[in-house]
């Protein structure tokens, strides 16, 4: 279908009736032209087959469960009473559930799925298409879940047929494209998968897969074996501290179509006091569809929240706090709701500061909360890299659980994280979307209202209990490998401003420091990673040998560069080739692939018995990051000839050769970027000597909403740069009289084109 008239031809062959003789004008027109097409129609079939019919003039979802939609209870209750609705009655009923939409917000996907995918899908048999569980089939009809032990599964649903196949989307997280080249390798099933080792050649068939080798290895394994592990190899996590004195658990759940919320959950312990102390958890169910209960709520999670950090601080001025979230969804929704009720939070003095911890896009992070110490850690994504478990397709919340727990005491069974079956979906972490409508609408039907809060709420809470199993497991698995450290309480709080700086000044200094801090997150978090996973992709090379004598004179040649002291040639492994160096790169440095958590180490580790050189630059310290020590420079790339050169101050290079002994980097090394902010100081340099002039002042943006703090009252000293800045209507209107005054000479005559 390529045009709107398509649309309702579709529409109106569906329910077997006329469509319109002129076409509509456009797709958001599609809508009303159905409903004056159907419609009319409809009223003058039989009174039989007019109430099997509703026909909405805007594009909408009806949400929800049926048995829960205020139409079907409306006609529930007419007919207790032996009356029947009217169509007025139940097209209001109907507008109480649907949620409208833009119609052209959908249509490129929709005319795709006829166009191109429905022709594709109808062309083979069905069991000849090519087919994938993951999380998009949720609530598809013929996933073929089994919700009852009483259901028999059917055999030609896909969650079976995979598990009677070993088909590879059960391993999880694992791409179609990444499937499909196994499968061109006549590797179709996870039991011709389990058996290869992670440094097999089949998993260079496919970017993702040489990334996450080690770990795709590990999870057709544990499919085979029904153990739980992070795979040798797999590197660490880079945000999750090793300790902190207070650990909170957070969650969120809500309905996907409304955005509304529908419970808020919390809990965790605390050693700020010396010994353990639980924080009991809480739920906060928001139990009708509106803001204003939402609100409510959210104000009440957090301030329970801010008990907890007080509390802590109390007992231990410098008390630090991790908060645990389980997934990347959960946290976008806290931001989300935290910005539509951005005002109501930033009105209670208490609870401001909170705002910077969940940070909505109407405000700028605080830089020290956006780094590897930052006070949240979403957990989903360290168990997406590194675990393995038993569990095909899909790692959800309680589902990894209850197969990745912590020993249990001896004599006592595994803690099996039940709840009810309803409040649970395979495929996702969210209450199932039915949930929220049932409750939101107070129906007792098949369950009473308050059974239904009751279960909601034991769910959250066991979530809560299965997030902090799941962070007890990991420390323990990468106990020794943990290098990040949890914040102090107080350092949540709005970013810090400077003294006698514009309002916008200040706001610039924010979003520099912000996208300096992201650049070194970043950075952190690909340093975690193993070494396979980086040069797969693209962000290290690994340099197989150092070159020397007639080899060394062949290489330099090649290269077109001549060997001098600090130069060091070396051979460029394979699968390095397309690494993202260029020559001239200055801020790199090199490391033993053999000692993967070598940035996160110290100089002193390294140097054995021989004290560091007194000519050596003076950032570099015994109890500094090894990095500052093997700092380079790229002087030149070969990838065709895979040949590399880099450069080390004279000095340093003769420190490193006297060290060799305890850090060699003559063969099997890696090449890493280093990340340095040459921006900020300059900038705030800059932005003092500016001040806030009485230009700025007149001129620039409130602040308090945006860094938490007012602009500053008190004017500095006009400067030159303040029209610049703050007044381009004059410095433009200046700028034309000297053109003018430049073309037409000083009796206003114009010059000859040739004059100017």
């Amino acid at each position: 279908m390529n045009s709107p008239e398509d649309w309702i031809e579709q529409f109106s062959g569906l329910l077997n009736v006329k469509p319109p003789a002129d076409p509509p004008r456009s797709t958001t027109d599609i809508g009303q032209r159905i409903h004056e097409t159907i419609h009319p129609q409809i009223r003058g079939q039989a009174a039989a087959s007019a109430d099997r019919y509703a026909v909405v003039a805007e594009a909408a979802i009806w949400p929800g469960s049926h048995d829960a939609a205020a139409i079907v209870r409306l006609q529930a209750e007419r007919s207790k009473s032996g009356m029947t609705p009217t169509a007025d009655e139940l097209a209001a009923a109907l507008n109480d559930d649907i949620e409208t939409l833009e119609i052209d917000v959908f249509s490129p996907r929709l005319r795709h799925f006829f166009n191109v995918e429905l022709a594709e899908a109808l062309a083979s048999p069905r069991k000849a298409l090519d087919w994938h569980v993951g999380t998009g089939c949720s609530g598809c009809e013929y996933l073929g879940y089994v919700w009852s032990a009483t259901t028999p599964e059917h055999p030609d649903h896909c969650m079976p047929m995979a598990k009677a196949q070993g088909h590879l989307s059960s391993i999880a997280f694992l791409p179609r494209g990444a499937r499909r080249a196994l499968g061109d390798r006549n590797i179709n099933t996870t039991v011709s998968l389990a058996p290869l080792q992670a440094d097999d050649v089949a998993f260079d068939c496919h970017p993702k897969l040489r990334a996450t080798r080690t770990v795709v290895s590990g999870r057709a394994q544990s499919l085979a074996t029904g153990s739980s592990d992070i795979p040798a190899g797999s590197g660490t996590s880079a945000v999750i501290p090793n300790r902190a004195d207070l650990n909170l658990y957070l969650s969120a759940d809500f309905d996907v179509g409304s955005g509304l919320t529908l419970a808020f959950g919390v809990g965790g312990h605390s050693f700020a006091s010396g010994q353990r102390e639980k924080i009991q958890a809480q739920v906060f169910v928001n139990d009708t569809r509106s803001v204003q209960s939402e609100t409510r709520e959210l104000m009440s999670f957090l301030a329970y929240v801010e008990r907890a950090l007080s509390d802590a601080t109390k007992a231990k001025a410098d008390a630090t706090v991790q908060i645990y979230i389980w997934d990347s969804v959960t946290y976008e929704h806290m931001l989300r709701v935290i910005g539509r009720n951005l005002q109501h939070v930033l009105a209670d003095g208490s609870l401001k500061k909170l705002a910077w911890l969940f940070p909505p896009e109407e405000i700028i992070e605080n830089a020290k909360l956006r780094s590897v110490n930052a006070p949240i850690t979403i957990v989903r994504n360290a168990v997406q890299a590194l675990v393995a478990a038993p569990i095909p397709h899909y790692y959800s919340l309680l589902g990894l659980a209850r197969t990745y727990a912590p020993p249990p005491k001896p004599g006592s069974r595994p803690f099996e994280f039940r709840v009810p079956v309803i409040f649970e979906d395979p495929l996702s972490d969210q209450v199932p979307s039915e949930r929220p409508h049932e409750i939101w609408t107070r129906m007792g039907q098949p369950r009473p209202w308050s059974q239904q809060v009751t279960q909601l709420r034991s769910t959250v809470t066991m979530k809560l209990h299965a997030l902090h199993s799941i962070m007890w497991r990991l420390r323990l698995d990468l106990q020794g490998q943990l290098r990040s450290r949890a914040p102090k309480i107080t350092e949540i709080k709005p970013p810090s401003s400077l003294q006698r700086v514009s309002a916008d000044g200040q706001i610039w200094y924010a979003f520099a420091r912000l996208n300096a801090q992201v650049v070194s997150l970043e950075h952190g978090i690909s340093l975690a990673m193993p070494i396979h996973e980086r040069e797969a992709k693209y962000l290290a090379a690994r340099l197989e040998v150092e070159l020397t004598g007639a080899d060394l004179a062949a290489a330099a040649s090649t290269l077109g560069i001549t060997p001098r002291p600090g130069v060091r040639i070396y051979t460029l492994a394979e699968g390095s080739r397309e690494a993202k160096f260029e020559e001239g790169d200055f801020l790199c440095s090199l490391s033993p692939a053999s000692v993967p958590d070598f940035y996160s180490r110290r100089i002193g580790e390294f140097t054995g018995d021989i004290p560091l050189a007194s000519d050596l630059p003076v950032w570099i310290r015994e109890f500094g990051s090894p990095g500052t020590l093997t700092a380079t420079q790229l002087l030149a790339i070969d990838r065709d000839a895979r040949l590399i050169a880099i450069y080390f101050k004279p000095e340093v290079d003769a420190y490193l050769r006297r060290i060799e002994s305890t850090l060699d980097l003559r063969r099997d090394v890696v090449l890493d970027r280093r990340v340095q902010d040459f921006l900020t100081g300059r900038l705030e340099t800059a932005l003092r000597a500016i001040g806030n002039p009485p230009l700025a002042m007149s001129a620039g943006t409130p602040t308090a909403n945006v860094i938490g703090k007012a602009a500053p009252k008190t004017a500095t000293a006009h400067v030159p740069v303040a029209d610049v800045l703050w007044d381009t209507k004059k410095d433009s209107a200046q700028s034309h009289g000297q053109e003018c005054r430049r073309n037409t000479g000083d009796a206003g005559v114009p010059r000859h084109r040739a004059q100017r």
